[in-house]
């Protein structure tokens, strides 16, 4: 993530250096697939809406060539002026009736993808908290470390320099170093933040849906 200057992460053996490394570079490799995954099933979830969408209105059409004129007339009518015209109507009845009972097959597909539908953007919504959780951990820890070092870093420099070790010159060119991998590291905060707001939208979408879950029931 972050070069230092002759810190103790050069310090360290190269063997336990390269290990980090790999095992950080392993974790991104997880992460971005996982990311991608997310992408994946998001389109898929996207798909299954636009195709129930599409059924229900094909049924709204077919209902609608039936009514022909008569939707203008029945609109804003109350249930009970509804069925007054239908008693005053009855082909017009005859013919909802049996579209009623023909679709009847039509309706309970449409209904078993929805709550299809709706179980799979719970858990996808909930695999995304879960994913953006694990980022954020990942984050965290390697700009706790980040800081860390940095702190470390100023306190072995100003020792240097108080020392006579390094000079004043030497001691301002190593933190002028330091301050640019300082300024990286709050990119790296601007996206613990990002991520945290991430997880607490999604957290409130999860909500609603377990709402309309609960309604719907």
């Amino acid at each position: 993530m972050i070069g230092f200057i002759g810190t103790a992460h050069a310090q360290k053996p190269k063997e336990v250096a390269k290990q980090r490394k790999e095992t950080i570079k392993q974790q991104k490799k997880e992460m971005k697939v996982k990311r991608t995954e997310m992408k994946e099933k998001k389109e898929q979830i996207k798909a299954k809406k636009t195709e129930i969408k599409e059924a229900k209105k094909e049924l709204k059409a077919e209902k609608n060539a039936i009514l022909g004129e008569h939707k203008e007339k029945m609109k804003g009518m109350t249930p009970e002026e509804k069925k007054a015209y239908l008693k005053e109507n009855p082909d017009l009845k005859q013919k909802l009736s049996a579209f009623k009972e023909s679709a009847k097959e039509k309706r309970e597909e449409i209904k078993a993808k929805r709550i299809e539908f709706k179980n799979e953007k719970v858990n996808a919504v909930q695999n995304r908290i879960e994913n953006k959780k694990e980022r954020l951990t990942f984050l965290e820890e390697r700009n706790s470390k980040g800081t860390d070092k940095i702190e470390k870093t100023k306190n072995r420099l100003l020792s240097q320099k108080e020392a006579g070790e390094i000079t004043e010159e030497e001691y301002s060119e190593k933190m002028a170093k330091l301050t640019k991998i300082e300024e990286k590291l709050k990119k790296h905060e601007s996206r613990v933040s990002k991520v945290k707001s991430g997880i607490t939208k999604g957290e409130e979408k999860l909500l609603k849906l377990d709402s309309k879950k609960e309604n719907n029931n």
